[in-house]
């Protein structure tokens, strides 16, 4: 089954329209089809793609950088306190006016100690190359990833701009708030 037909196939049994739809280029075999876990799910899964041969840019606790090769089984080991690029496969065709943002799976980060590097990534609508997934194992255990493991969940943001204008007039509280960080209770 083509890949557009396999994206119709999977919105089309969850009975779920997107408003814009995002153009997929595989860059290997193993690069696994986005989808919605739920009808209600507000984010679809992103997954590993490995193949024989691919090396992962990895970097220790010590901030030493290195190329590590995923294992004959398609695996890859994040040691402790370790950080690595995991492939998705993907190069997505994103719609003008939007971009995609990848999110940590909760249930990696509570099981694992195992989240992203930079909380969210963000992917541009003008970025046109593989993307991504930068986790880091905070944990003090090893973690295995498995070719097509579903390892972070992404979802199509429209871009609003706005214009910036600097002003000498401070603003001023529009509501009855009173107090930043900690200031609305435990």
């Amino acid at each position: 089954m083509a890949i557009g037909q396999q994206i119709y196939s999977r919105y089309h049994t969850l009975n779920f329209n997107p408003p814009e739809t995002i153009r997929l280029f595989p860059l290997r075999d193993s690069a696994v089809v986005p989808i919605y876990g739920t009808k209600g799910s507000a984010c679809f899964d992103i997954s590993a793609a490995f193949e024989l041969g691919l090396k992962i840019t990895v970097f220790d606790q010590t901030n030493h950088k290195d190329q590590v090769e995923v294992s004959p089984e398609l695996e890859f080991s994040l040691l402790p306190k370790e950080r690595a690029l995991i492939p998705t496969g993907w190069v997505f065709g994103i719609p003008h006016g939007y971009s995609i943002r990848f999110h940590p799976r909760s249930g990696i980060a509570w099981k694992n100690g195992v989240s992203f590097m930079n909380a969210e990534a963000v992917i541009d609508e003008d970025y046109v190359d593989e993307s991504f997934i930068m986790l880091h194992n905070h944990s003090t255990e090893r973690f295995t990833i498995k070719n097509g493991d579903r390892i972070a969940q992404g979802e199509l943001v429209e871009t609003v701009k706005t214009k910036f204008h600097i002003t000498s007039i401070r603003p001023t509280n529009n509501t009855d708030r009173i107090g930043g960080i900690g200031s609305t209770g435990i």
